[in-house]
């Protein structure tokens, strides 16, 4: 296990600048996600801890040695990292034995002890059985559980993960997920995790860094992130908060010229605002303004609500209702909001 630290790190294709000043600290043991849309800069992150890419400014350290900056860059071979892809990278005429012990022949290691720690590395991700099988042969979710394992097995100080579950169905999605969960909980390897998918980066991560263009927005555990965003962009991004702007106002919250009373406790300084609600804090019924309800959608455990307001969707979630029927106007109340500057 090691720390990573960055330090004002940033990074341009041409005059593109595609990051710009990530400073991040990951502890020893820790599970770090980067979570950002495509192209805000996270995987060029990933890929310039990895040594894939070097950094035009700022330094990188793994184990407080610095591995990229003013120094020079240590070679990716040199940085005792293990690395899995979106895309899997195994070899196609190799084995599952043979395509986990890769990198273990790469450092010559005895062939005794090469089969035992690719025996070892199977076990850890349940295909002890396949060893002799073909990738051909396996599904895609077999396929990341080798590429995982032959991380693994070369007992990186770190392991970096770039996206690797966004090539699966859902079903595998959520079972390599609680694998990768159980891999970490027994082995403590520190991880970078690189995600588009706000659900795997608030299940896995000890802390989530959500990433903007080329600019973290937000470091923290996953709970503080979701009830406690930092900025508008994270609240949309991290768990599609309904975001409003309009004017705060005698107690109320004004947008589109329907007045939605403040909870009580609220920031109700007067004057220009952003407010932002989660579906789950936005309660149909009570005595807020009725709306026009545009679809409701049964989602199992919940009932979500779509309401019009001018030309916005509203999304509210909560239980049942069997007034809810299309183009009704139901009344809504204000949970939990958040309320932040009006954008510039």
């Amino acid at each position: 296990m090691a720390s990573v630290q960055l330090t004002d790190v940033h990074k341009a294709y041409g005059a593109t600048q595609v990051v710009k000043g990530v400073s991040l600290s990951i502890a020893s043991g820790e599970l770090v996600a980067l979570l950002g849309p495509s192209g805000c800069g996270k995987t060029t992150t990933l890929r310039m801890v990895a040594g894939l890419e070097r950094v035009d400014r700022g330094v990188i350290c793994i184990d407080g040695q610095e591995v990229d900056g003013p120094k020079g860059s240590t070679p990716p071979e040199r940085r005792g990292l293990g690395m899995v892809f979106q895309s899997y990278a195994v070899w196609p005429n190799r084995t599952v034995a043979q395509n986990v012990a890769y990198p273990l022949t790469l450092q010559r290691v005895a062939r005794s002890e090469v089969e035992r720690r690719v025996a070892e590395g199977l076990s850890w991700v349940r295909l002890s059985a396949l060893g002799d099988r073909l990738p051909q042969q396996l599904s895609g979710g077999q396929l990341q559980r080798v590429a995982i394992a032959r991380a693994l097995v070369a007992n990186p100080k770190v392991l970096l993960l770039d996206e690797p579950l966004s090539n699966l169905d859902a079903a595998l999605r959520e079972e390599l997920r609680g694998e990768i969960a159980a891999l970490r909980a027994r082995l403590g390897t520190t991880m970078i995790f690189v995600t588009h998918d706000q659900g795997e980066a608030l299940a896995l991560a000890d802390r989530v860094a959500v990433m903007s263009r080329g600019v973290i927005e937000q470091v923290g555990r996953p709970d503080v992130v979701y009830r406690e965003p930092a900025t508008p962009y994270v609240a949309s991004f991290v768990g599609g908060a309904n975001q409003l702007d309009g004017v705060v106002e005698g107690g109320c919250f004004v947008c589109a010229g329907v007045r939605f009373p403040l909870p009580a406790g609220s920031d109700s300084a007067e004057g220009p605002a952003t407010l932002v609600v989660r579906p789950e804090d936005l309660h149909v019924g009570g005595d807020g303004p009725a709306l026009p309800l545009s679809a409701r959608l049964f989602l199992g455990s919940a009932t979500e609500y779509r309401f019009l307001l001018g030309d916005r969707v509203l999304r509210a979630v909560g239980p049942p209702r069997d007034d809810a029927t299309p183009s009704s106007r139901l009344p809504l109340r204000l949970g939990r909001i958040r309320l932040y500057p009006p954008a510039a």
